[in-house]
């Protein structure tokens, strides 16, 4: 995986592993937003 040869060889590593949680993270919250989902249904309020 070019992430983790790139991580290991300038030492970020972790910097890789932390944003890819937080994105994953943050597309979850997204996913289980009633708002978002209320949206998509037309009903903005």
């Amino acid at each position: 995986m070019f992430s983790g040869s790139l991580g290991e060889l300038i030492g970020v590593r972790w910097l890789f592993v932390v944003t890819g949680v937080l994105g994953g993270l943050i597309c979850l919250m997204g996913f289980f937003s009633t708002a978002v989902r209320r949206l998509e249904d037309g009903t903005h309020y």
